[in-house]
């Protein structure tokens, strides 16, 4: 099972525990991430982290790391980049979550329709909130 992903921003302290039998990713930031989520492609040259799983790129949103995500849908065995784009939903009407930039470059027609439909209610969602 993969551990949890974990951002530290430059110059901030953070203080880890260690649970047994798990593990920590620990990235370093050197600003706002913009996220490659692709289980099986080269990262982009204008993205500056490559993220292969759902729960790693949820990990990185809920850290309010992220100022760019480009999703791949499928993603190998288990939660897609469809469940991504319903997490960033969720947290968008749960809390306020800021508008983060976006594209799909899945090449499953169907999984990557269903990500933009999502993600255009919520550019929907932000313009509505900017304008108040």
């Amino acid at each position: 099972m993969e551990g949890p992903l974990l951002v530290l921003s430059k110059g901030t302290t953070y203080s880890l525990g260690k649970s047994q039998g798990s593990t920590c990713m620990v990235i370093i930031a050197q600003g706002k991430l913009k996220v490659w989520l692709d289980d099986e492609r080269p990262m982009r040259e204008d993205c500056n982290l490559h993220v292969k799983t759902a729960r790693h790129a949820i990990d990185l949103l809920s850290q309010g790391e992220v100022e760019y995500i480009s999703f791949d849908h499928d993603l190998g065995m288990g939660k897609t980049g469809y469940d991504v784009a319903n997490w960033i939903e969720e947290a968008v009407f749960r809390n306020d979550f800021p508008r983060i930039g976006w594209d799909v470059h899945s090449a499953n027609p169907v999984g990557a329709q269903r990500i933009k439909t999502v993600m255009q209610r919520l550019d929907q969602e932000w313009d509505k909130r900017e304008k108040t």
